[in-house]
């Protein structure tokens, strides 16, 4: 099953396509550009399904993240900058991920738009809190785990786009 269809420029020039590491790189017949759309999640599953993964983990991840930090709040924690922005990262996080599940489950394309933009604003967030846990901690353990998630939820935005240009141009081969 082709998760990512093209549409034809012109009936007289055929359109190409190139599979590299289960990417589809299709050269545009108009501007020379090269447009690249994952065909599945993780290499061996849909990116429906690995939407409602990224969803579903995301909703616990952000509310574990919610959480931890509202206990924190109460406790009395003396880098409030650094809760407070957690727990605005861990809101705006689980936006994204319910919009994702939203447009995932129900074929809509505004959602997942919407979601890879809130998921844009959230990954730059985390960036955020990354640097600032590491300025108040000194850690570069923290540092090593920061980056690394942040190439993971940006792995998951790829995933989100790829999946809204699918939904956008082939209705039902998702």
């Amino acid at each position: 099953m082709s998760t990512c269809s093209t549409v034809v420029v012109s009936k007289t020039k055929p359109q190409f396509k190139i599979l590299v590491n289960n990417v589809l790189i299709i050269p545009s017949q108009t501007t020379g550009e090269i447009e690249m759309c994952l065909r599945l999640f993780f290499g061996f599953t849909s990116l429906y399904l690995g939407c409602i993964f990224i969803g579903l983990s995301g909703i616990v991840f952000a509310v574990v993240i919610f959480s931890v930090g509202l206990f924190e709040l109460i406790m009395g924690n003396p880098e409030l900058l650094l809760v407070i922005l957690a727990m605005v990262f861990g809101f705006v996080y689980a936006v994204a991920k319910l919009f994702l599940l939203f447009g995932t489950m129900w074929d809509m394309c505004w959602a997942l738009l919407l979601s890879f933009l809130i998921g844009l604003v959230s990954l730059a967030l985390l960036v955020g809190l990354v640097v600032l846990f590491y300025l108040v901690h000194m850690n570069t353990l923290h540092l090593l785990l920061g980056a690394t998630m942040c190439l993971i939820e940006l792995y998951y935005e790829w995933i989100i786009i790829s999946t809204w240009w699918c939904c956008r141009s082939c209705m039902h081969d998702c």
